[in-house]
This record gives C-alpha cells, structure tokens and sequence, in this order.
C-alpha cells in the first residue's frame, strides 16, 4: 500500500514555522529566504485543501488542524534524524554529501568522480540535487556549490570560477512589447518596464541595472516596482 504524503520540503518548512512559532525564524534555520517558506507553506494548505495557520499580519497561530499536524510531523523528523546520525556513526563508512543544482552537478561534478575516486578510494561521494541554501546543520550536507555571492551567513565560502548575469527574453515577449530584433539591445530603461522574472529575490537584476550604468532605476517584477538602487 503505497503512503499518500504531501511534499517533504513543505513539511520541513510547516514544522520549522509551526516550532520556532514564525516564518522569517523557520527561514534562518533552514537557511532560505522569508519567501519560500511562505510559499512551501501555502503549497502545503492547498494539498490539505485547508488552512494550517491564521495570520494578522507577519504574526501566524496554528489553526486546529495545524495543531493536529505539527506533534506527528516533528516526532517523524526527529526520528529521521536520530537514524541518520546513527548511520553516519558508522566508523567504517566514509561519505562526501555535496549538493548541487542538478546542472553544476552533471556538467561540473560527474565528469570529475572517477578522478576523485582515484584520489580517495575509501570515499563514497553523495550528490544532493538542491538550488536552496543549504544546512549543514540539519541536512546531512558537508559540501554545497552555490551561484552568488558567497555572503552566506555562517558559512565558509570559496570562489571556484567567475559567474556573470545578464537578461533574456522570449522573442513573444519582445514582441508583445512592440519591440523588433532591429531594436536591440535594449536600453536598462526599457528593460526596466518589462515583466521581469527572478528567483527570490532581486538582487542580481539591482547587480545587472547598477553595471548598465542605471543604480536607481525603478524596475516591474511581477506586479511590484523596485528601486534598483
């Protein structure tokens, strides 16, 4: 009989809200931003088909059914846990837990194993498919290969190659616009008054509009200006 189970991530990011009794605390523990809790959150209440908090602004109280979940989640996970440390006991294996976008994984580490396998024969090397800050803390990770800055707090960073930004478009999207391929490239004022997409945050799109010569520029993302300054 197979489990009906909602997202895992989702119910990570429930319980740590749920425990810690706010989103932006589930968020420092799990080391993601304000905003993809809140999204794995609603993503849970829509499996559910119901609410699991009330909130009155940034405050959130469990709802009945909320409360119902959370004692049975967090037994679940810190089972999970004590199984995981008791494994990772296990004096006779040693394992490398890296984690990686699934792109960075196949085209940067793949081709580079057997090289390492050469090196430390005794290391079995796990690669975790993840674009999210990892937890070293909690998620079993020892290594994690991310694209940004590198300011990551409580982390120990390393450049290991230069990455660089810049905008796309679809030719629709151009065209919807009213734009040709006779009018590129765009100015950072144009581009500006585009739809633009990002992750969760902003940030490299102030990075690309600073660089283009425009810092304080007001920029639409989704349906929210922002200044690029």
């Amino acid at each position: 009989m197979s489990r009906q189970l909602p997202p895992l991530t989702a119910l990570r990011a429930f319980e740590a809200a749920a425990r810690l009794g706010g989103v932006s605390k589930a968020a420092d523990e799990l080391h993601v931003t304000h905003a993809a809790i809140s999204h794995q959150i609603r993503a849970l209440e829509d499996w559910f088909g119901l609410s699991l908090f009330d909130r009155a602004g940034r405050q959130i109280r469990l709802t009945e059914a909320g409360a119902k979940l959370l004692s049975p989640i967090s037994a679940a996970f810190d089972n999970i846990a004590g199984a995981v440390n008791l494994v990772c006991e296990d004096a006779n294996q040693k394992v490398l837990t890296v984690s990686a976008a699934p792109s960075v994984a196949y085209k940067l580490l793949v081709p580079r194993l057997s090289s390492f396998a050469a090196m430390e024969p005794d290391v079995e090397v796990h690669l975790h498919h993840s674009v999210e800050l990892a937890n070293f803390v909690s998620d079993g990770v020892d290594v994690a290969v991310r694209f940004g800055r590198g300011n990551w707090p409580g982390t120990v960073s390393k450049r290991i190659m230069e990455g660089f930004v810049q905008p796309f478009a679809s030719p629709s999207l151009l065209q919807n616009a009213g734009y040709a391929l006779a009018d590129l490239p765009l100015t950072p004022e144009q581009i500006a008054a585009l739809p633009l997409h990002h992750e969760d945050s902003t940030e490299f799109w102030r990075a690309w509009f600073e660089k283009a010569g425009a810092p304080g520029l007001r920029f639409r993302s989704g349906a929210v200006f922002h200044d690029a300054a």
